[in-house]
């Protein structure tokens, strides 16, 4: 019996020590077009797929190629899983959503390919550095909630929100990726039910299935996405995934004594991670919230140099003037801002990012930027649950 590589490599050609993946396109008039791509280094891998550097040999163009051998989507609700995370996916267009391109097959694989984002995703960043600053993760949080307004206006909820699924262009600006877990809710009010996500990120209400769940669980996935930043570990982190769901449903975590880390974070990661859904903040108001007020402007994106590195002090200061000497703001909280409008903070986001010439670096180091598609993580605690699945019918591979 092949195994799942061998099957990846029967629709494949080799060419001068090159493998070509080929797309048929039928055209109205019934002829066939040959579309080549050069198939390129393996970006990463999950349980079902594999992502690669392709390379259109006509356009040059570069993409990040999610593959899904057939021999997977054997059942019929893997099938259906894949449809509706196409079906999805391919209606989105927003700055902070990794880029749907298309889809073709061949007799063996599913290809789907997507916006390459070079620098990597927001699990290797936090790798490399450790924590952030917080005014990174103020830019990075504006950007993710600002994907989610717009996915959450389409009664979408990601369902899957983690660093791993968080990418970085070459720009610096963040995507959000891998929509297998996705669902749309048919009217607004819908409640979903389905026990899905990662354990590290997932909600407490999703655990417990009782009432179902709503657009509250990315809210959810948001704080810990804020608190790993930060902190730089996931607050409910334990060796064990049983362990770990037993502390999310006892909401139990604690920020460490020598975390460098502002009151107003801390009362923000609070709100978010409220084991009531009702009660979290939604998007607007956690844009009012004071963490977002620290300072006098927040970069609309960072240096690529921070890839690396974090911001010198002189480089924070100029959105926060009153940071100290460990880069964060410390102040007595303000009465509640949660009524304040969203158009507040886009007032104070930069549209300059080399908004001086002071340096942005604590010394200068560079980065070689490296490729990371749209990609799951699948170690420990950061595998991916399962998800319901919709029946779409896209024409693909149902015949």
């Amino acid at each position: 019996m092949n195994s799942g590589a061998d099957k990846e490599k029967q629709g494949e050609l080799t060419s001068e020590n090159q493998t070509i993946v080929e797309e048929k396109i039928v055209k109205v008039t019934g002829d066939i077009q040959i579309r080549k791509y050069i198939k390129g280094r393996l970006l990463g891998k999950g349980g079902f797929a594999k992502c690669y550097e392709f390379t259109c040999v006509d356009s040059k163009r570069i993409s990040a190629a999610k593959v899904v051998v057939k021999s997977s989507l054997v059942k019929s609700r893997a099938k259906q899983k894949l449809i509706s995370e196409i079906k999805i996916h391919k209606a989105l267009h927003n700055t902070n959503i990794v880029g749907f391109e298309h889809y073709f097959e061949d007799t063996d694989n599913v290809y789907i390919l997507l916006e390459m984002c070079t620098n990597q995703s927001m699990n290797e960043l936090i790798k490399r550095r450790k924590t952030l600053t917080e005014i990174e993760v103020q830019c990075y949080t504006i950007q993710l909630i600002k994907a989610l307004k717009y996915l959450h206006s389409h009664r979408i909820i990601h369902r899957d929100l983690k660093l791993g699924n968080l990418f970085l262009t070459d720009k610096m600006e963040l995507k959000v990726g891998d929509f297998g877990l996705a669902t749309k809710l048919e009217f607004e009010g819908e409640r979903k039910r389905t026990v899905c996500g990662t354990p590290n990120y997932i909600a407490p209400e999703i655990l417990d299935g009782k009432c179902g769940h709503s657009y509250e669980v990315d809210i959810w996935s948001l704080g810990v996405i804020i608190y790993t930043l930060i902190i730089g570990k996931p607050p409910f982190e334990t060796q064990d995934v049983k362990t770990t769901y037993k502390r999310i449903k006892m909401n139990s975590y604690t920020f460490p004594e020598r975390a460098v880390i502002s009151d107003a974070a801390k009362s923000l990661i609070t709100e978010i991670l409220t084991t009531d859904p009702s009660k979290r903040p939604n998007l607007d108001g956690m844009i009012a919230s004071d963490f977002f007020a620290l300072g006098t402007s927040i970069p609309k994106l960072l240096p690529t140099s921070t890839l690396a590195c974090p911001p010198s002090l002189s480089y924070i200061r100029q959105f926060m003037p009153d940071a100290g000497p460990n880069g964060i703001v410390q102040r007595q909280s303000t009465t509640n801002r949660m009524g304040e409008t969203k158009d507040s903070l886009s007032n104070k986001v930069m549209t300059d990012r080399d908004k001086s010439k002071g340096p942005f670096l604590s010394n200068n180091q560079q980065t070689t930027n490296s490729a990371r598609p749209d990609t799951v993580e699948n170690t420990g605690t950061g595998r991916p649950l399962t998800t319901n699945y919709m029946s779409n019918n896209l024409g693909i591979f149902l015949k």
